[in-house]
């Protein structure tokens, strides 16, 4: 999906080579699209190690 999101906002015309303009775009679409999922990976841990101390049993059983 992020490749697509990219690609699309990056590369109006593809042809057979990028230009600098498209590789520098692509570089950084990719690298917000890293940022935002460490950052969103970062928030749900927390969340789920507050869980934990907050709910000891619920955290350490299996599920229904």
């Amino acid at each position: 999906k992020m490749n697509e999101h990219c690609f699309e906002k990056c590369i109006p015309s593809p042809s057979s080579s990028l230009s600098r303009k498209e590789e520098a775009c692509i570089s950084m679409c990719m690298e917000k699209y890293i940022d935002t999922r460490n950052v969103v990976s970062r928030v749900w841990n927390q969340g789920v190690q507050r869980t934990q101390r907050e709910h000891p049993t619920r955290a350490a059983s299996p599920g229904p």
